[in-house]
Order: structure tokens, then C-alpha cells, then sequence
């Protein structure tokens, strides 16, 4: 879909805001990694220090073809730059010391190769302390530097600095994890809200994405008077385009008005520093970063250790690369000896993968076999492992479900057709509770006690979490095709309570899901909670086709009840999101989103055609007969 339009203002109405401010009229900043990458800062970037630790951590290449492949896949990885993703899958699989390469963000103040170039703060920083003090409000920033600090303290001010995801002074704070930003920290969001909910402050977000779940949502809710955001570029990933009307958009280059700001608050100038080189300083940056995550790779993992090749399956599956993930899963599971050298959870976690990759091509026979495979490989004396057998339980019950279906499961009420179906479904039901049998994860998803359970144990948590948001897809469909529409509302404290829970697990995509099924209920809030923004979070062609195929699904709503020549707009809309919806489905290898994808662009535009051979060859990638029993109906739709 094409941006949204936003408010834009000028620069100087900023700078005059900024400079003019004090306790009468205070400035509330929010502070992104955007403002720490330019000169003299030259932080990495987070797409940097992601692609130069999936690069430590790259299994060991076969042969050549493996090499190139490796080497491939490890740049998309950094290419994505949200590391949450990548660090949740290597902590899980080789544990926290892992976030000891975020130490780079520090190495300008203690190495010494760094400190010849006089890196240190920018004008960008000192412009932000200078303000805040001014205005008499914290800085709130959701980076792990120390720039912020350091520069409220060369202009002889007191550092007061809310560090949203962690410090890099504190490594036990820092949060780089896709679970730990969607747990709320509601101490600091607290203190972040009584600020910006001041009638008297003008916010402004600085080289900030919007990216998240524990921050962004929340800051659109509280009903902000006087917002801007100043950003060099709005492409069209930019959490901007979620909410438009709620901030004022200014294009321009963060220290173009950091300049102006200090030379109208005739700022002291910045302490002696040496002439920086930035092209040799970038260059022994990147030196140093790649020696500090292979120094902590090497001692994590031998470079012979099959776990490298699990993680780096695990990771691609994660950022929707899911025909990466399979290619080396694939080798890791031909070569028996190393995948013998696993534990035998982690062999578990490995057939799970299989699993879970089946079950994104739309092959759920085989998912489930896979799933039935993983319970069994952590059966038996030693091999016990009740986190692993709880997640591929719970997958095997979902991967029958779908397999079984009697037609095209467009709600719940595909599950009641025959007795069979009523049996599974009330085999479903009953794995709702699977908490009751373990003490861990009735704590996890009930009590949130989260931070002492081990990555198996969360991936487990998260299966579960799952599990509710399917089973009330199945109650909400049954309902919208049985009984009226009106009772749906009946299910939304399920799905607020479902909300909850995910939060309290710090599973994003169940966030997502339960924002979903709200919206099929009831309108859509002004702010950009909604499944669009959630699912658009996750930097995966699977996230991203969600994220495009949800905005076509609420248009074409809004073109039913439309006249003329607004519907004829919104059903150009539509095309266009289930366009790119298809597009993102494709990359991702996905079979069944695509062909969704086309039924909604074939409702978006009567005059839509498609081949018949790509319609025959996609029903053929899809193991459900609930596909293959509506063949004639979608060719009729498709290919008519």
C-alpha cells in the first residue's frame, strides 16, 4: 500500500519550539538508535551488530555451494536490523552470555584503537541534554548507549536519563529480545507517560522507528496534544504511517537541527577532541565489532558444534526466510552424526523446526508427523523433556486440525461438520489444559514469572499462548457462521484476557493475533493498535503478508458500506495491499497465504485473472483436503 499522508511542518517551527523552551512550555524527547550512528558518534548500526553476529555464530560451510549460501543468508539476516528476533533464537539455544556483544556500544569510551579518534557525543546529544535540562524533563531513550550521559555531563549538567530497554553499563537490563520488549516495563512507561501527557509539553520522537510492542502503542493511546517526529526519510515502513494524524512529520536531518538549536542557545562549544577520520573510524569499528562477536562465539560454541547450524535454521525461520531455514535444517538433519551430537531436546527442537516449516508450506501431514517425531525423541530415560513435549504436543493437535479439515477453513465452523471433526476440536479444547500438569508453565502464563524460566521453557509458554488464540478462532468462526453476528461480542474479554496473557509471556505474535480477531468484532481504534501495526512489526515476508493482507481485508469492510466514488477507491486499495500481500507470501515460500492473497485480490477487482496452471500448482504444494474439496470453487474464482 502506498504511505499515508502525513502532516508535514518545517524545520525552524521545531527549532523555534526547542530553543524556546523552559518549564512553561516543556520538551519531552524520546530518543531512537537514529541519533548514536552519525559522526562523532559512529555507533553500529543494530543491521550491523545483527549481520556481524550471525556471521560469528555461521555454521561451519560443507562446500562451496554451502559457503556462498551462508554467507548469503547471513546478510539477510543483518538486512532485517530489528535484533530482537536474532538474539531471542541464540539465547534460547546457547544462553544470556550472549548479550555480551552488545558491549560494542561502549567501546569508544575503553578501547584505545577507538579513543585516538575522539568519538564521543554529537551535536545531536548535547542538543537533546541542553533541551531536556532546560525544560526540566528526562530524556527518555530506548538505546543501551551512554552518549546521552556523556553529554549532559560535558556541559556540567546532571545526567537524568530513562533507559527504556536496558543500559549497556548494566547488561542484566538490557532487553534485545522479541519477549522482553513486549513485557511492559510499566515503571518506566509510567514515568514516560506522566511527561508526555503534560498539557504543557510539546513531544518530539528523534531518530526513533516506532518499531515495538511495549512502547509505540502506548505512546498513540495517551492522546498527545503537540507530537512531531523528526526523521531524515518516512519510507513506507515507518511506524509513522501507523498513526499520521497523531504527530507532525518533519523531514530533515537530525543535526541540521541540532546546529540550529545549539546556535540559538549559544551552547558552550563541545570539550577538544582529536580530528576525526570517519572513514578509518568507521573501518576499526567494524573491526573491532567483528573481533568482539567472534571472541564470543568462539567461546560459546566450538566452530564444529551442530547447534550453529540449528540456530542459524532457527533464525531464519524467524525473520519469515523459511526456505533458508529449511535448506539447512535439511542438511543438519542428512548429517546423523552431528545431529546425534545434539541433546536430545535440542534434536527435538530441530524436528519441531521441521515441523513448524511444513506446517508454512501448507504440508500439514507432514507437520504433524514431524511434531509426533519430536514428542518421541525426548521419551525415554534422560531423554525426558517436558517443555520440548509440551510444544510439539501442542503443534501435532493444530497440525491435525488443519490437515483434517472437511472445506476451506474460512471460520471456526469447518470444525463441526462430522463427528470426526467434533472429536478433534474437543481434543483441542482439552489441550487448553496442559498448564494444569506443569508447574512452570502455569506460572509463566498465569503468575508472568518468566525471567527464571530457560529458552525451551518460553518457546513452550509461547506454543501454549498459541494454542488459546486458535481455540478461540474456532468458537469466534463457528459463531459467525452458526449463530448471529451480534453474540461475537461475547468473546471479547477472551480475546482481551488472551492479550494478557501474551504480554505476560512476552509472545508478540499472540499480541498480534488477539488485535485480529478484536478488530473482526469490533471497529478499530483510532491508534495503531491494531493487528496491521503488530503484525508489520515482525521483519519477516510472513509478518509482512499478514500486515498487507489484514489492511486489504479492513478495506474491503469499509467498501461495503461505502458509495460511489469512494468504494471504487477503497477496492484500489485493497488490490494493492493483497498485491503486496501475495508478493511477501511468495518470498516467504508460503503456498496457502499466496493463494489467500489472490482470492482477495480477485474480491478487490472483478476483472482479476490468474493462470490456471499457478492455481493447480499451489493447490498441489497444500496437504489439506479442505483445499483440495474447494478446488472448483477457487478456479472459478481465480481463473474465470
Amino acid at each position: 500500500m502506498p504511505p499515508a499522508r502525513l502532516r508535514h511542518a518545517p524545520l525552524d517551527q521545531l527549532v523555534e519550539r526547542c530553543a524556546t523552551a523552559g518549564p512553561h512550555a516543556p520538551v519531552a524527547f524520546l530518543v531512537g538508535s537514529g541519533a548514536s550512528i552519525p559522526a562523532p558518534a559512529l555507533l553500529p548500526s543494530a543491521a550491523a551488530i545483527v549481520g556481524a553476529t550471525a556471521s560469528a555464530f555461521a555454521p561451519a560451510p560443507r562446500d562451496a555451494a554451502d559457503r556462498l549460501a551462508i554467507a548469503r543468508e547471513t546478510r539477510r539476516l543483518g538486512h532485517w536490523g530489528l535484533p530482537e528476533i536474532y538474539y531471542e533464537t541464540l539465547m534460547d539455544v546457547v544462553g544470556q552470555d550472549v548479550v555480551e556483544v552488545w558491549s560494542v556500544l561502549d567501546l569508544w569510551r575503553r578501547d584505545a584503537r577507538l579513543a585516538r579518534f575522539g568519538l564521543g557525543p554529537s551535536a545531536v546529544h548535547r542538543a537533546l541534554a541542553l533541551v531536556a535540562a532546560r525544560s526540566g524533563m528526562p530524556l527518555a531513550t530506548t538505546n543501551f548507549d551512554l552518549l546521552l550521559e556523556e553529554a549532559a555531563r560535558e556541559l556540567g549538567l546532571s545526567p537524568d536519563v530513562i533507559k527504556l530497554h536496558g543500559s549497556v553499563d548494566e547488561p542484566e537490563t538490557i532487553r534485545t529480545t522479541l519477549r522482553t520488549i513486549t513485557v511492559t516495563d510499566d515503571a518506566a512507561l509510567g514515568r514516560l507517560a506522566s511527561r508526555f501527557r503534560d498539557p504543557r509539553a510539546t513531544v518530539c520522537l528523534i531518530g526513533y522507528s516506532g518499531r515495538d510492542l511495549d512502547l509505540f502503542p502506548h505512546i498513540c493511546n495517551w492522546g498527545l496534544r503537540d507530537a512531531w517526529w523528526l526523521d531524515l526519510a518516512f519510507d513506507d515502513k515507518h511506524a509513522i504511517h501507523r498513526w499520521p494524524q497523531g504527530f507532525r512529520a518533519v523531514r530533515a536531518d537530525a543535526s541540521a537541527w541540532a546546529d540550529a538549536v545549539l546556535a540559538r542557545l549559544s551552547a558552550p562549544p563541545p570539550p577538544p577532541r582529536a580530528p576525526l577520520d570517519v572513514a578509518a573510524a568507521r573501518t576499526t569499528y567494524a573491526e573491532l565489532l567483528t573481533e568482539r562477536t567472534r571472541a564470543v562465539a568462539q567461546r560459546l560454541l566450538a566452530p564444529d558444534d551442530p547447534r550453529r547450524r540449528l540456530v542459524h535454521a532457527l533464525a531464519l525461520y524467524g525473520t519469515g526466510s523459511n526456505r533458508e531455514a529449511a535448506r539447512n535444517l535439511r542438511l543438519l538433519r542428512e548429517d546423523r552424526a552431528q545431529l546425534e551430537r545434539l541433546p536430545a531436546w535440542l534434536q527435538a527442537r530441530a524436528l519441531l523446526l521441521g515441523a513448524q516449516l511444513a506446517h508454512e508450506f501448507a504440508r500439514y501431514a507432514d507437520s504433524a508427523q514431524d511434531a509426533r517425531a519430536a514428542r518421541a525423541a525426548t521419551r525415554g530415560r534422560g531423554r525426558r523433556h517436558p517443555p520440548t513435549t509440551v510444544a510439539a504436543r501442542l503443534h501435532e493437535l493444530e497440525a491435525e486440525r488443519v490437515a483434517r479439515l472437511p472445506r476451506l477453513p474460512v471460520g471456526g465452523a469447518a470444525q463441526l461438520r462430522s463427528p470426526a471433526q467434533w472429536l478433534l476440536t474437543i481434543r483441542f479444547a482439552l489441550g487448553a489444559l496442559t498448564p494444569l500438569r506443569h508447574r512452570w508453565l502455569r506460572r509463566a502464563v498465569f503468575g508472568g514469572h518468566t525471567a527464571q524460566l530457560d529458552g525451551s521453557e518460553i518457546r513452550a509458554t509461547f506454543e501454549y499462548v498459541e494454542h488459546l488464540v486458535r481455540l478461540g478462532a474456532i468458537v469466534q468462526g463457528a459463531l459467525e457462521t452458526l449463530l448471529r453476528r451480534r453474540l461475537l461480542r461475547l468473546l471479547l474479554p477472551w480475546w482481551r484476557w488472551v492479550d494478557a496473557r501474551s504480554r505476560v509471556a512476552g509472545y508478540a505474535a499472540g499480541v498480534a493475533n488477539a488485535a485480529k480477531y478484536r478488530e473482526r468484532i469490533e471497529a478499530p481504534q483510532r491508534s495503531p493498535l491494531g493487528a496491521g501495526h503488530l503484525f508489520a512489526m515482525f521483519p519477516s515476508h510472513t509478518g509482512g503478508s499478514l500486515a498487507h493482507r489484514d489492511a486489504g481485508e479492513r478495506l474491503l469492510l469499509q467498501a461495503q458500506h461505502a458509495a460511489e466514488p469512494r468504494r471504487s477507491e477503497l477496492r484500489r486499495e485493497a488490490f494493492a495491499a493483497f498485491w503486496s500481500a501475495r508478493a511477501e507470501a511468495r518470498r516467504a515460500g508460503d503456498p496457502s497465504l499466496v493463494l489467500k492473497a489472490m482470492v482477495g485480490m480477485a474480491l478487490a477487482r472483478d476483472d482479476v485473472r490468474f493462470p490456471a496452471a499457478e492455481v493447480d500448482a499451489l493447490l498441489a504444494e497444500i496437504q489439506s483436503p479442505a483445499y483440495s474439496r474447494a478446488r472448483d470453487a477457487l478456479v472459478a474464482l481465480l481463473v474465470r
